[in-house]
């Protein structure tokens, strides 16, 4: 909302581009949902800084909730553009209890705890985003983001679980070819790994292990995706 996600051709929101969550924006930028504020300044036509929060539970009068007192998320972004028509996002953002919402079970750690465990664990994020776009010509574009979470459990749950660290991945490539046939028309294809957990501490593995899940992603995703917008 405040923050250029530098997807301009597939960043839609479901009215327009991408037809999946994935493909819409950074895995990142989805720690960030619901309420909160947030501001652009732009020291040049070269360098934008953004920053913002927002609470994930901003209108819940409950114990741990609201703007202050439950799931946020933090963001600082620095936008470059070094020459026109490139963009490129440099993200850092910092979330508690939240969620991307796409990958892995074990990429979305609170949903997974919930299920295995029967009771959602409590965890921070620590998210890290590159983020790329650049109009080559009036009728092609490429672009596409690598991003790590790097997320650790603040809860043993009364030493059930070993308290851990889980480090997840994902990336994508663009291709976008603005006015393909008509005017406002609009094709993508993208190609990517939605998030991944590579990293999981030893203890918190072999915990996961012993109620019978997957300690670790071992196998790769690959979404490929494509659209055709066709403006009437």
């Amino acid at each position: 909302d405040f923050a250029p996600t530098i997807n301009p051709y597939f960043d839609g929101d479901g009215n327009s581009g991408a037809l999946s969550t994935f493909g819409t924006r950074a895995s990142i930028f989805f720690l960030q949902e619901q309420a909160g504020a947030g501001f652009t300044y732009t020291f040049n036509d070269k360098l934008a800084l953004s920053a913002g929060y927002y609470a994930g539970e901003a209108s819940s009068p409950e114990d741990k909730a609201g703007l202050f007192n439950g799931s946020y998320g933090a963001l600082a972004q620095l936008t470059l553009t070094p020459i026109e028509d490139l963009q490129i996002g440099l993200t850092y953002i910092n979330a508690y209890n939240q969620e991307v919402g796409t990958g892995s079970s074990l990429s979305n750690f609170r949903s997974f705890s919930e299920e295995k465990f029967g009771t959602a664990i409590p965890v921070i994020h620590n998210a890290y985003g590159v983020e790329l776009s650049w109009l080559l010509s009036s009728k092609f574009a490429i672009g596409g983001w690598v991003g790590l979470i790097d997320s650790q459990t603040l809860s043993s749950l009364d030493g059930t679980v070993p308290r851990g660290d889980l480090e997840s991945w994902n990336w994508a490539v663009t291709l976008a070819f603005p006015d393909l046939d008509s005017r406002g028309s609009l094709a993508g294809i993208l190609v990517g790994m939605e998030p991944r957990t590579r990293g999981v501490s030893t203890e918190l593995r072999r915990a996961i292990r012993d109620i019978g899940g997957v300690g670790v992603d071992n196998d790769t995703s690959l979404h490929i995706e494509g659209f055709y917008q066709w403006q009437v």
